[in-house]
């Protein structure tokens, strides 16, 4: 059958065959396999199904029709994405819980407070859009045990864009106060700590009580700055701490329509 190569795959190539997508393993393919069958489980469906190795040994997954975005065209930055990225990423932690982690071999260090199973790069380049509306999510290469902050702030920053890499402070404390608030027990401890770092490129850097978190490292993979790229909202406060609103309120109820099943 005709392979077709897929666009993507900076840490590995990714081809289509008909249904199905074929990618060289690696040491966390048979955890991410598990996992993925872990959550699929437990209804998160828009994550590619696991199935085993072909005779070339690469490994086999489930291939979701849609777009995936790479130019990041206008429509990602829309409040329906937005939405839809934070539901799915709830949905997606908490599948997560009760993973058994026992033995497992992951592509990042496991962080401090392993609460779920974080996908470390949640991001538009991995999120598989039909008409608008996310309804898959690829690459699981960096998956790792760690906190929701951990994740939340590394989404928060891909789809509800603030730059230049410094933000101003009053976006930057709009959008860490509502998403701190989602599932922390000391909203204002962790919104300030947030807020002092003003969205620190990967990411919450910071450990329990504030203290520096030296298990977080950046992803081992660099892509362009987004404002680099076409498309990229502007750096206005008001449209950021309104689309933060939009965030915190979708973190907080997963809501059965943010994916279609595939």
């Amino acid at each position: 059958m005709e392979e077709e190569i897929l666009r993507g795959g900076f840490v590995n190539s990714v081809v289509r065959v008909g249904d199905t997508v074929r990618r060289i393993p690696g040491n966390c393919t048979p955890t991410i396999h598990r996992l993925l069958a872990h959550v699929r489980e437990r209804g998160v469906t828009w994550v590619p199904a696991p199935l085993g190795y072909d005779d070339r040994g690469r490994e086999i997954l489930t291939f979701i029709p849609g777009d995936v975005p790479h130019e990041m065209p206008e429509w990602v930055w829309s409040e329906v994405v937005l939405t839809d990225a934070a539901r799915s990423l709830r949905q997606w932690h908490d599948a997560t819980i009760g993973f058994d982690a026992a033995g497992s071999t992951w592509g990042l260090d496991a962080r401090d407070l392993p609460e779920v199973i974080c996908h470390s790069d949640f991001a538009p380049y991995n999120c598989v859009f039909r008409d608008g509306r996310l309804v898959g999510l690829i690459d699981f290469d960096f998956c790792t045990p760690g906190p929701r902050l951990w994740d939340i702030a590394y989404t928060a920053y891909r789809f509800a864009k603030r730059w230049p890499a410094r933000p101003r402070r009053a976006a930057g404390r709009s959008i860490g106060t509502t998403v701190s608030a989602c599932f922390a027990r000391r909203p204002r401890h962790w919104a300030a700590r947030i807020s002092r770092r003003s969205w620190p490129r990967w990411g919450a850097r910071s450990g329990p009580l504030g203290r520096p978190n030296t298990s977080l490292r950046q992803p081992p993979h660099s892509r362009p700055e987004p404002s680099q790229r076409p498309g990229v909202p502007p750096n206005h406060a008001g449209l950021q701490a309104a689309r933060s609103k939009v965030w915190a309120s979708s973190l907080r109820s997963p809501g059965p329509e943010c994916a279609l099943t595939v």
